[in-house]
């Protein structure tokens, strides 16, 4: 995490495992100063997150065996 960013943390609440959809993190999609964390237990069993072009993150932070699809 960069300094001024904060950690965004997946939740799946929208059960579709899509990046973009501000629902599936807690405090909202992160971005370029934020810290994406990826929790231990995976939720809804969605290992697989779907990125759109152009996602950007300060830093990634996995704790169980996802998988991001997608993107550029």
């Amino acid at each position: 995490m960069r300094a001024g960013g904060t950690t965004k943390t997946w939740t799946d609440g929208a059960n579709n495992a899509i990046w973009s959809n501000t629902l599936n993190w807690s405090g909202g999609e992160p971005g370029l100063l934020d810290l994406a964390a990826f929790p231990a237990s995976i939720p809804h069993g969605h290992a697989t997150i779907g990125l759109s072009s152009g996602e950007f993150v300060g830093a990634i932070s996995f704790s169980n065996n996802y998988i991001l699809q997608g993107g550029n």
